[in-house]
C-alpha cells in the first residue's frame, strides 16, 4: 500500500515504543488490517511520530547570528543572504 506521497517518510519517522513491542502489534493485525490503508495509517499513528519530531533545536555556543561570510559582503542577493542566515 502506497500510504505517503514520500517513499523515505516511514523510513523517518521515530518509533514511539520498543520495536519489539511494535513488531508484536503488527504481529498482530489480521491479514484483512494489514491490507487496509485506513488501518495502516492508524497504526503507525499509535506507534510512530512524525519524521522529526524527535529533532531539538540547537545552536552551537559561540555560534554567530549572522555568519562573517554573510555579513562582510560575499553574499549579495538578499533571499540568499536570508537563506544563510536562516541556516
Amino acid at each position: 500500500a502506497r500510504l505517503f506521497d514520500d517513499a523515505k517518510h516511514f523510513v523517518d519517522m521515530p518509533m514511539r515504543h520498543d520495536p519489539e513491542k511494535i513488531l508484536r502489534a503488527f504481529d498482530a493485525l489480521a491479514p484483512e488490517a494489514r491490507a487496509d490503508p485506513a488501518q495502516l495509517r492508524a497504526f503507525l499513528a499509535e506507534h510512530f511520530d512524525e519524521p522529526g519530531a524527535e529533532l531539538e533545536p540547537h545552536v552551537p555556543a559561540g555560534c554567530p547570528e549572522e555568519p562573517p561570510f554573510v555579513t562582510k559582503g560575499c553574499v549579495s542577493d538578499p533571499a540568499l543572504k536570508e537563506f544563510a542566515i536562516a541556516l
